[in-house]
């Protein structure tokens, strides 16, 4: 490497940490849903997850991203019920 090439700078991938996750759900609680989240819920709880999964790819952009919403939003129905039934 010569004295005016810099080494790229290294990232810390999915590391968000402790005090940022915790900021999240604060925020998260004080102003709700999304409005296309709660529209996914919705076509959750009608069963129709495949439906759901083409919805929140188109709103987040890429697959990855929207399975891993879908995933948090069907822990989040599945919590809700298990409460409602107690």
């Amino acid at each position: 490497m010569s004295s005016t090439e810099k080494a790229a700078a290294t990232k810390t991938h999915k590391s968000s940490g402790k005090h940022n996750k915790f900021v999240r759900e604060v925020v998260h609680e004080l102003s709700g849903w999304a409005p296309y989240e709660r529209r996914a819920m919705d076509i959750i709880k009608l069963g129709k997850n495949k439906l759901a999964r083409s919805f929140l790819k188109k709103r987040l952009g890429t697959h990855s991203r929207a399975i891993r919403k879908l995933h948090h939003l069907e822990d989040v129905i599945q919590e809700e019920n298990i409460q409602h039934h107690h």
